[in-house]
């Protein structure tokens, strides 16, 4: 693919995904009136929303953790602590601002390129670790699911739900053994390329000494989000208990990390909205809580700037290389 047509492509996906956000969320103004909404979010005990935010920065400590220990079972090189958690900072500061450029996670990979690490650990490491991720959120969902049935609005709701969650462990398991067809094991480009990714999925995942730490970093991370849902609803004195918030808002967190959107937003919105009388809480405080959470995302990742800015590299130069390798 040309280096003009691989921007045309990613302006179309910007847009179609602007498009998305701006559709739903103008949708959800409309029917919870704008100025009511303006005025609940400047009505927060700000002392729950900066314990948010603290939680938010642990989180990210948590993810540079679990990557570091990624790397550490694909590669003998690793990086040190405080430049993962430098890079998985740059990364979300990406993610959340530069909205048209070259994404977070090829930021980091790029990043990681930089530091005696081949361009193939730091795509498979960014990637297993986001799967590690995925993979505990789908299974926290899962040991859920009799919940959600009296919880969601509808059946449809319901099994487009616990599809997604079949389509993640399919997809993973597709992963970790795709490289033990026959009929694809004779094709050289694919041993080159998914073959490798395969194993290397193998060696992450299925290896006990590999695979406990990254676990346990992500069993932690997966507890967080709703945590800091709690602590965004105490500042407005709702009734939401810690306890449905673990239940409730890993689903939200789920579909709103599909890249359907820009950073989730306004399909996070709609999914608080969906679950918003499960929680005890109104539509329109639904949205509030989850404005704050997209808002809390937005400033735990400002340190990411200055340590972007520390760096001699461009954006242009990171698009450029990016663009000519892919």
């Amino acid at each position: 693919m040309s280096s003009s047509e691989n921007k045309t492509k990613k302006r179309i996906s910007f847009w179609m995904r602007l498009a998305i956000t701006a559709i739903i969320l103008a949708y959800l103004i409309h029917k919870i009136n704008f100025h009511e909404l303006a005025t609940q979010m400047l009505q927060a005990n700000f002392s729950y929303i900066l314990l948010a935010i603290i939680v938010a920065i642990f989180s990210y400590i948590v993810l540079a953790f679990r990557w570091r220990n990624v790397i550490k079972a694909l590669s003998e090189n690793t990086l040190p602590k405080k430049k993962c958690f430098h890079l998985v900072l740059i990364g979300l500061f990406f993610n959340q601002f530069m909205l048209a450029s070259v994404g977070g996670d090829a930021v980091r990979i790029w990043l990681t390129t930089r530091n005696n690490i081949t361009g193939r650990i730091a795509f498979n490491s960014v990637l297993f670790d986001r799967l590690f991720g995925l993979l505990m959120l789908t299974l926290l969902i899962g040991a859920c699911l009799p919940l959600y049935e009296t919880v969601l609005p509808n059946e449809l709701t319901f099994i487009s739900l616990s599809l997604l969650i079949i389509a993640v462990i399919v997809g993973m398991l597709v992963l970790l053994f795709v490289d033990q067809f026959p009929w694809l094991s004779r094709i050289a480009f694919f041993q080159k390329t998914i073959g490798k990714l395969s194993k290397d999925a193998r060696t992450a995942f299925l290896s006990i000494k590999n695979a406990r730490i990254p676990v346990l970093y992500a069993c932690i991370s997966v507890l967080l989000p709703p945590i800091m849902m709690y602590l965004i609803g105490q500042a407005y004195h709702l009734p939401i208990s810690l306890s449905r918030c673990f239940v409730i808002v890993p689903p939200v967190i789920l579909v709103s990390a599909l890249p359907i959107s820009i950073a989730g937003w306004g399909v996070r919105e709609g999914g608080m909205v969906v679950v918003a009388s499960y929680l005890g809480i109104t539509a329109s405080q639904a949205v509030v809580v989850s404005v704050w959470f997209g808002v809390v995302m937005i400033l735990s990742s400002l340190p990411g700037a200055i340590f972007w800015l520390m760096r001699k590299e461009t954006t242009k130069q990171i698009e450029s290389e990016y663009e000519a390798a892919t």
